[in-house]
């Protein structure tokens, strides 16, 4: 499990790694990211709802999550890559999604390893989505596609599959 580390308080420290064989028992693995002196990852920062999807053409674990100052006013996703799941990742940068503000996000893998990004603009209520290209790291999409209503919010959790079926995240 990737999960916030927030033992002092609401700011970010640290993005942290965890398993467990039972789903009830967790042991501490390491912190994939820490916080740093300054940017992004600098102090009285929020970096938030972190996502990891591998990238099977590269062999790269890719974490996505939100990034943001202490008055939630930027509205950005984050980018960080690393070579194991619950390793070191290096922080590639943060950026609006196609100029949108980023709330809420989510990630959905295809089996097939087609990759989309689904952010949450709550500025003009509504949700923007992009299938990534060969790295999952970028600001570039293939396509977008923003669906402009009051569902948005749901559709976040909501992501599909070309056969119908539906998962919730």
């Amino acid at each position: 499990m990737i999960g916030e580390d927030h033992s002092y308080g609401p700011e970010f420290q640290n993005i942290n790694c965890y398993s467990s064989t039972n789903l009830v028992e967790w042991t501490f693995v390491g912190a994939l990211l820490s916080q740093e002196s300054s940017g992004d990852l600098g102090p009285n920062r929020a970096v938030e709802r972190p996502k990891v999807i591998h990238n099977s053409k590269t062999g790269n674990y890719v974490l996505w999550m939100h990034i943001d100052d202490s008055s939630y006013n930027e509205a950005k996703v984050g980018v960080a890559t690393g070579s194991t799941v619950c390793g070191q990742y290096h922080y590639l940068g943060s950026w609006q999604p196609l100029g949108y503000q980023s709330r809420g996000m989510t990630l959905y893998q295809e089996l097939d390893g087609t990759t989309y990004l689904m952010s949450e603009d709550v500025s003009s209520i509504s949700l923007i989505s992009g299938l990534f290209e060969f790295g999952y790291y970028s600001n570039s999409f293939l396509f977008q596609y923003p669906i402009t209503s009051n569902l948005s919010r749901v559709l976040l959790s909501i992501p599909f599959c070309p056969d119908g079926c539906f998962f919730s995240d």
